[in-house]
C-alpha cells in the first residue's frame, strides 16, 4: 500500500512476481507478467494523479489474494 499510495510504479512492480497475473474487474481483461503491469500503473498514476487506497480487507487463499479498498477520486 504505501508503494501504491506513494504512486511508485518501480517499487510496486517489485512486489510482483515475473509471471504475474493481475485482474482489476472494473478494467477488463487480465494483464499478465510484470512488463505488462508496470506499463498499467504509470499509466494509472498519471491518469488518476490524486488516487490512493486503503484496504478495508485482505482475503487470502493459497496463491490467491484479494484487497477490498476505498480511496481516491478517479479525476484525471
Amino acid at each position: 500500500m504505501a508503494a501504491y499510495n506513494a504512486r511508485d510504479p518501480q517499487a510496486l512492480i517489485e512486489l510482483y512476481h515475473d509471471d504475474a497475473k493481475n485482474h482489476q474487474v472494473a478494467f477488463g481483461d487480465p494483464l499478465y507478467g510484470r512488463e505488462a503491469l508496470l506499463e498499467s500503473f504509470v499509466s494509472f498514476f498519471t491518469a488518476f494523479p490524486d488516487n490512493y487506497t486503503h484496504p478495508l480487507n485482505i482475503f487470502e487463499d493459497g496463491e490467491w489474494a484479494i484487497v477490498e479498498w476505498q480511496g481516491g477520486t478517479f479525476l484525471g
